[in-house]
């Protein structure tokens, strides 16, 4: 039996047909590893990036909220240590993403999500305003 690369079945990074599919055939497919994933086609993306203050401080355990233009619906998230978040499997489409932490003022600004893309927003939060008598 002639054995067929792994590669040999792939376009790009995604996966033209399942071994069981060519088993029937007489084609056997030999167990290797690879560290590069098998990605399904997808129409949804991803959207991550930073959010930071005033001073380009990151900051920490703000919420990041995505709304769908199309939809109306709503995800949201939180940032990490680092300031920086991450919402995956998001359809395809216009978003408006608001990003919001105690004691600074929240930022919304618009983000197209593409088909097996992400997109980096990097948003900066400004300080409220002080009064002063």
């Amino acid at each position: 039996m002639k054995k067929i690369p792994a590669f040999a079945c792939l376009t790009g990074l995604f996966w033209i047909a399942g071994a069981t599919a060519f088993a029937s055939h007489g084609v056997n497919f030999p167990a290797q590893k690879s560290s590069a994933p098998v990605i399904a086609p997808s129409d949804t993306g991803t959207l991550g990036g930073t959010v930071e203050d005033h001073h380009g401080v990151p900051v920490g355990g703000a919420t990041v909220s995505v709304v769908s233009a199309d939809s109306h619906t709503k995800r949201s998230g939180n940032t990490d240590g680092t300031g920086s978040f991450f919402i995956d499997s998001l359809p395809a489409g216009d978003y408006m993403v608001t990003a919001s932490a105690r004691g600074l003022l929240p930022k919304t600004e618009k983000a197209r999500i593409k088909e097996g893309r992400r997109t980096t927003l990097h948003i900066k939060l400004k300080a409220p305003p002080v009064y002063t008598d």
